[in-house]
C-alpha cells in the first residue's frame, strides 16, 4: 500500500488510498484515538505533550511496517524512531549508544559490593554532562523506553535521567561489572532500575505499574520480575566485581587507569560519594 507519515502541528498523519482493513487495523493500533480528518483527506492522531503512550508506539509501528507506509523525517521522534544518519550535534557520544527496543523493561538491583560507582559519583560534573547531555538529546530528550517526554514539578520540561546500563560477566577467571552502554529514562522506567531503592521508599507500586504498562503485563507478571531481580541480585552479591569502563574510552579519562578497568579491590579509589572518600 502506497502512503506516509507525516508529523504537524502535534499531530501524527496517516496518508493511504482507501481500505477498510487498514482503516481498522489503524484504529486498533492508536487504541480507538485515530480520527478522519475530512480536510487533510487523512487519519490525524493527535498527540499530547508526554506523546504516543507505550501502549501506542509498538502497534503503531508495527501497523506501519506491515502496509509499507513511508515516514517523513519530521515524523519518527514522535514515533520513537531515530532518524537515519543522526549525530547530535556531531558528538560521538550521543551515536554510539543504540537505542533500546520500547516494551522491554527490566527490574534491576545491583549487587551492594558495585554500589556507588555510578558515573555521576566517579566523574566531574562536567565530564558527567558531557556524557549524559549528547545522549538525551540523541533520543530528542524522551524516555528511550515509554518516549515520553520529562517534566519538573513547576511544569517546565528537562532531560530525562542519564542511565548506566550494566552487563555482569566472568573473563579469565575474574568477575566483571562491564558498562554496556548509556540510556536515557523518564524517571518511572529510572525507577524500574533502582528497585532497591524504589522499595526502601515505599514505591513498589509505581515500579509493579511502569513494568504492566509498558510490557503490557499482568500484576502476576510484573511481581515475578521483581522476584527474578532480586534472585539475582542474591547471587551476584557473594563475589566481588572488577568494573569495566573501557566503552566511554573515547570520551572520559579516569587517573590511575589509562584502559578504564578498575580491579575490584581499587574501586575504593575512585572517590565517590558512597564511600565517602575525597
Amino acid at each position: 500500500m502506497a502512503g506516509t507519515v507525516r508529523w504537524t502541528d502535534q499531530k501524527l498523519i496517516f496518508t493511504f488510498p482507501f481500505d477498510r482493513e487498514a482503516n481498522e487495523a489503524l484504529r486498533r493500533a492508536a487504541g480507538g484515538s485515530v480520527r478522519w480528518s475530512q480536510g487533510l483527506r487523512a487519519h490525524v492522531i493527535a498527540v499530547g505533550r508526554d506523546g504516543l503512550s507505550a501502549a501506542q508506539l509498538g502497534p503503531i509501528n508495527r501497523f506501519i511496517v506491515e502496509y509499507g507506509l513511508q515516514v517523513d523525517r519530521e515524523a519518527y521522534l514522535p514515533l520513537g524512531l531515530t532518524p537515519p544518519g543522526t549525530t547530535d550535534s556531531g558528538s560521538a557520544a550521543g551515536s554510539r549508544f543504540p537505542l533500546l527496543a520500547q516494551g522491554r523493561l527490566r527490574a534491576d538491583l545491583l549487587p551492594s559490593s558495585t554500589w556507588g560507582s555510578n558515573l555521576r559519583g566517579v566523574l566531574s560534573r562536567a565530564d558527567w554532562d558531557q556524557l549524559r547531555i549528547p545522549v538525551c538529546a540523541h533520543v530528542g530528550n524522551r524516555c528511550e523506553v515509554c518516549k515520553a517526554l520529562c517534566y519538573m514539578e513547576d511544569g517546565r520540561s528537562r532531560r530525562p535521567d542519564c542511565h548506566e546500563l550494566w552487563v555482569f560477566e566472568t573473563r579469565a577467571g575474574r568477575y566483571v561489572q562491564r558498562l554496556e552502554r548509556l540510556i536515557a529514562l523518564c524517571p518511572d522506567c529510572h525507577r524500574v532500575q533502582h528497585i532497591g531503592r524504589a522499595e526502601v521508599n515505599g514505591e513498589t507500586d509505581r515500579v509493579i505499574a511502569k513494568l504492566r504498562e509498558v510490557n503490557g503485563w499482568t500484576q502476576g507478571q510484573a511481581e515475578d520480575e521483581l522476584s527474578r531481580a532480586h534472585r539475582v541480585y542474591a547471587q551476584r552479591k557473594l563475589v566481588p566485581w572488577d568494573l569495566d569502563l573501557s566503552v566511554l574510552s573515547e570520551f572520559i579519562t579516569i587517573d590511575g587507569f589509562p584502559d578504564l578497568y578498575i580491579p575490584e579491590s581499587e574501586r575504593r579509589r575512585l572517590g565517590n560519594s558512597f564511600y565517602d572518600t575525597e
